[in-house]
């Protein structure tokens, strides 16, 4: 072997590792597991939190998407609610778009009885926007919002029909700041529609 290799290597300690050197190491190891673990936490709630308030955003905008849809489509909107001061507090609102007959008896109406009549039939329930499609039965479209804070609301003076969206809160993540606080309402006209009234308790 080259001298001065060997010169190099007899520089280096070849007696191992002392008592010393290893606990100076397994300190700084203590001392900077704790740390790194807790930027790796808070990277991870940070993540999940920002992830559940992207999916909060999802579902307040898929119920818009969809009643913004069914308000453009519509011919005919009937709302159910009970009436303050031009105010419908609107428990289901109905779209109704087309038919072989134009003219829908409030007989019918009140009987859930709709014939022929292509319509679309929307409420808050079951932690939810819930669509009857047609008669064909009950879809819970748009889930896990808070029907608590949830609501439609008809204006009859601007014939304005309002729809008000919050999602549940999620509980499981660390940041519960993560969450959409407030009501998120959206207003649709419709005032060149044939809108039907019904003031009454369901």
């Amino acid at each position: 072997m080259d001298t001065r290799w060997v010169l190099v290597l007899k520089k280096f300690n070849t007696k191992g590792v002392s008592l010393i050197e290893l606990l100076i190491t397994l300190a700084i190891i203590g001392i900077m597991s704790p740390i790194l673990f807790s930027i790796f936490i808070g990277g991870l709630n940070t993540y999940v939190g920002g992830t559940n308030y992207i999916d909060q955003q999802y579902k307040v905008n898929d119920a818009i998407a969809q009643i913004r849809r069914d308000v453009g489509r519509a011919k005919k909107v009937i709302v159910f609610g009970e009436e303050d001061l031009g105010r419908y507090d609107v428990e289901r609102v109905v779209f109704v778009f087309s038919s072989s007959n134009p003219v829908i008896n409030i007989e019918d109406i009140n009987a859930d009885n709709y014939g022929d009549h292509d319509y679309h039939e929307w409420k808050f329930a079951d932690e939810g926007l819930v669509l009857e499609n047609g008669g064909a039965g009950e879809y819970n479209i748009v889930k896990d919002l808070d029907v608590d804070e949830s609501s439609f609301e008809y204006f009859n003076f601007d014939k304005t029909l309002k729809l008000n969206v919050k999602p549940l809160e999620n509980d499981k993540i660390v940041n519960k700041g993560s969450n959409i606080k407030k009501v998120i309402t959206t207003e649709f006209s419709v005032k060149y529609k044939f809108v039907n009234i019904e003031d009454t308790e369901l």
